[in-house]
């Protein structure tokens, strides 16, 4: 039965967040509307544009000045020092602590609970690729490198992005709606939710001495860390200073609009249209997609007037370009079309005056896209003009030879793993 009231999700932004972990875990909570209320909650005074580690900036919903009252706290990754930045917000933390019903984190969020003292003595998981700050900021923290997930009481943490998404599922699902909400989740995101947090292929195992040299080098990086971000923050944009080029070099990956300003010639330029309605997961997958380090550089267009779109969930994103600034876009290598449950018609003419020039390299559809008119134009659209198009099986309706179809119920967040399989579409 549905929760009466309904319980409070907040989650936790900052100008240096994941926008992957946070709202990845906000699309799985958005499938339940009977249970949950949903909130952006941002440390600054005002309500402005957050950025993040990717292209284009969030609007959050309340500030913690506000003093909101959720009942379920999520935080992602986020720059560690972001307590330090903002002593209010570890105050406010502190002060909802006690009425918190249950604590969550994904990825590297949970530095932040370790940092807070919450989970000394208890057992948690954090990324594989950040087990040093694990240690540095958690000593008392059972960490386990071995799962995908862990769960101690009324605190809830994963590790990876793809973690993050089967540890959300499950919590709803145990704590909250019952076993139902597993077919729930994997029908309308189409993924396949693991219920064993012990299924982790990334799985980490120390011998005891390795462990203990960890926890020495976690002290030295506990203090050290702190002080290299805020040096390496204020000088991100300063291409005076010898060092700044060889690590913005590293950290490209994550494609932030701070590193973007400077693209490699390499790099593919690829298009994601962005509209109102657009589904946030669809576009968050392809956002990943493409940052998983693929050489790609991807610029986020509004197909209407203003910068400002409102997804499915309604999330408000601000992108980078509107549709009268295509001018600056080009060159076009790739176009990815975040799903939705039906396009607009200014999609399809957008997508169209992009591939008019030629010269496209790929053009990427999610599954899932129904079969609706418009939908049906854009598939055709992209199949007559580019040589290589993806799409899931499900798009059978398409009547061309020889096109690359990813293979059968995949999406963009297993792209780089898919077998590309030529396929002849039936009528």
């Amino acid at each position: 039965m549905p929760t009466n009231p309904k319980l409070k999700v907040g989650f936790i932004l900052d100008d240096q967040f994941d926008i992957f972990d946070c709202l990845s875990a906000y699309s799985v909570f958005s499938l339940f509307p009977d249970y949950f209320d949903l909130e952006l909650i941002t440390p600054k005074a005002d309500k402005s544009p957050v950025s993040n580690y990717h292209p284009g900036k969030v609007f959050p919903d309340v500030s913690i000045y506000q003093d909101p009252k959720p009942d379920i706290v999520v935080i992602g990754f986020v720059n560690p020092t972001i307590l330090k930045r903002f002593p209010r917000l570890r105050k406010w933390l502190e002060d909802i602590h006690d009425d918190l019903k249950f604590v969550l984190s994904v990825c590297a969020g949970v530095d932040i609970y370790a940092q807070l003292g919450w989970l000394d003595g208890r057992e948690a998981s954090h990324t594989k690729v950040g087990i040093h700050l694990a240690y540095a900021y958690g000593p008392k923290t059972k960490w386990a490198m071995d799962k995908r997930w862990s769960h101690d009481g009324k605190y809830w943490s994963s590790s990876g992005v793809s973690a993050g998404l089967d540890m959300v599922a499950n919590f709803i699902a145990k704590e909250i709606v019952g076993e139902s909400a597993f077919e729930t989740v994997e029908d309308e995101l189409g993924l396949v939710i693991l219920r064993n947090p012990k299924e982790d292929p990334y799985a980490v195992t120390h011998s005891p001495a390795t462990e203990q040299l960890v926890r020495y080098l976690a002290v030295l990086i506990r203090f050290i860390l702190p002080i290299f971000l805020t040096w390496f923050n204020a000088r991100l944009n300063d291409e005076s200073h010898f060092l700044v080029p060889l690590l913005r070099k590293p950290l490209s990956i994550r494609s932030g609009s701070h590193l973007r300003k400077i693209p490699s010639p390499q790099k593919r330029r690829a298009v994601v249209p962005c509209y109102d309605g657009m589904d946030l997961l669809s576009f968050l997958q392809s956002m990943h997609f493409m940052s998983m380090g693929w050489e790609i550089l991807p610029i986020l267009v509004s197909v209407g007037d203003s910068k400002h779109v409102t997804t499915k969930q309604g999330v408000r994103l601000e992108v980078e370009h509107k549709r009268a600034e295509m001018d600056e876009v080009f060159p076009v290598d790739w176009v990815v079309v975040p799903r939705a449950d039906d396009i607009p018609k200014n999609v399809l003419s957008m997508v169209s005056d992009i591939m008019a020039p030629g010269g496209i390299e790929y053009a990427l559809l999610p599954r899932n896209f129904g079969l609706s008119n418009n939908i049906r134009k854009l598939c055709k659209l992209v199949l007559d003009r580019t040589e290589n198009a993806g799409f899931a099986e499900d798009c059978k309706f398409l009547k061309k030879a020889g096109d690359v179809c990813i293979g059968k119920d995949s999406t963009l967040f297993n792209l780089g793993q898919a077998e590309v399989l030529p396929v002849n579409y039936e009528s």
